[in-house]
């Protein structure tokens, strides 16, 4: 992971819908001040709502024509009251003291009452829950990873002006050396990474990661019928070919790439594999290499079309497929 750096900031995860998958990474230090902010913001969003709920119940109680002193001790306690604890409490004084001695007592306490309880008890476990918001440091962490170096290099010999012909052409070959080496470097730094990624040896190690892209292989009759035909079990002819096909492969499900669900793609490959009578399009050819590398050989040269006479040999531009010992294997497994 070296060469991959962690996003901080706002993004989405596009496993979940724009709003679930909305997701904020930052360093944890920072994570902890935000919690604590966000539990006083929480804090000061309960006293916000039961102000505007004591200020809904004070003008209900103002509106009413006939009212008595019942009336104007609950328009006193919604327009002092400090929280809806506070209310709570003195709603059920107000009940226990006017009972018995006016008119639909529990009519105008409880539903003041209610409301400070409902307000209260939501506000306290979301203060007890805001720290859900923090992913947790024993379990899976997901972040979007940003690499450092994307892109390719360029490569040149920079200023000839001062440069003979032979000398640019050296440096020309220079670069060249350079960049084959650098582009070999990469390939092995990326198979031994790509190894220790599937593994699990290297840290950190992904739970997304896909070992095994998914395919479905079926028996299909041999495609090759003109020419040739496909051998079957113990080189039999007239055998089966093995068809594999990957289905719609996701970049996002697949291949890791987060994005929205307009700028996926989907991806499809099927390839049709069969052991096929090879003998009508190679042309065979022995002998020694050199007197120092005594090896025999046996080179085939691969022919787009069958050859026309099996009599005719085609000497130039074999290549070399296999080497072997004096005992030359003609069926040898390729």
């Amino acid at each position: 992971m070296s060469n991959i750096s962690v996003y901080n900031g706002l993004w989405t995860n596009y496993d979940y819908s724009p709003i679930v998958g909305a997701t904020l990474t930052i360093p944890t230090r920072w994570g902890n001040y935000l919690i604590a902010a966000l539990s006083t913001l929480v804090g000061f969003a309960g006293m916000s709502a039961w102000a505007l709920t004591a200020y809904f119940f004070h003008q209900r109680v103002a509106s009413r024509r006939n009212k008595d002193i019942l009336d104007h001790q609950i328009q006193l306690l919604c327009r002092s009251s400090s929280g809806p604890l506070e209310s709570l409490i003195e709603s059920a004084q107000l009940h226990v003291a006017w009972r018995t001695r006016s008119k639909k007592v529990i009519g105008r306490t409880l539903p003041l009452a209610v409301a400070a309880i409902i307000i209260w008890s939501s506000f306290i476990a979301a203060g007890v829950f805001v720290a859900e918001v923090a992913s947790k440091a024993y379990g899976d962490v997901v972040v979007l990873g940003t690499p450092l170096y994307c892109g390719d290099l360029e490569w040149g010999i920079g200023d000839t002006t001062n440069l003979s012909d032979a000398e640019a052409q050296e440096r020309w070959r220079s670069s060249l050396a350079a960049r084959d080496r650098k582009i070999g470097a990469n390939v092995k730094w990326s198979r031994t990474y790509s190894e220790a990624y599937m593994l699990g040896t290297s840290a950190p190690s992904s739970p997304f990661k896909q070992s095994i892209l998914p395919y479905t292989a079926t028996d299909v009759p041999c495609p090759w019928t003109i020419n040739t035909t496909c051998y079957g079990f113990n080189r039999t002819r007239g055998g089966s070919a093995l068809r594999m096909d990957t289905g719609l492969l996701d970049s996002h499900t697949h291949f890791g790439i987060n994005a929205p669900l307009q700028d996926r793609i989907q991806f499809r490959k099927v390839s049709t594999c069969g052991v096929v009578d090879w003998a009508p399009f190679v042309v065979e050819s022995e002998g020694n290499l050199t007197d120092a590398f005594p090896y025999q050989f046996k080179a085939l040269k691969l022919l787009a079309e069958p050859k026309p006479t099996p009599n005719i040999p085609e000497p130039l531009k074999y290549t070399i497929l296999e080497w072997f010992l004096p005992q030359i294997d003609p069926y040898r497994v390729l």
